[in-house]
């Protein structure tokens, strides 16, 4: 298998390693549950992500919880679409907070 240089605790996580990492983060486990899961060195894992600098493993762990969370939005959205109150409340909130945040560009 193809592997990823990393300087963190001389792991160096395999293609099928990220590919995990992007599932289980999609399911929301934690970093200290994934590196359980995955038997790898929890402290690499956990800086890795934890790291100002994109790396794979960082970018496949955002990547897998961000696009769950894009399904869980998805359904926000339909359901407050729908005219459910608790669900337009939240879109509202969603709304704010990419606001505020776009203004930081």
């Amino acid at each position: 298998m193809e592997q990823t240089t990393t300087p963190f605790d001389g792991w160096t996580p395999t293609e099928e390693q990220l590919q995990e990492i992007e599932h289980f983060a999609s399911l929301f486990y934690s970093i200290r549950e994934i590196a359980l899961i995955l038997e790898v060195p929890q402290r690499a894992l956990h800086d890795m992500i934890e790291s100002a600098a994109m790396n794979p493993v960082k970018r496949a762990y955002n990547r897998g919880w961000m696009l769950s969370e894009a399904q869980i939005r998805s359904s926000e959205v339909m359901l407050a679409k729908q005219g459910s109150t608790p669900a337009q409340q939240t879109v509202r909130e969603l709304m704010q907070k990419a606001t505020r945040s776009n203004g930081d560009l």
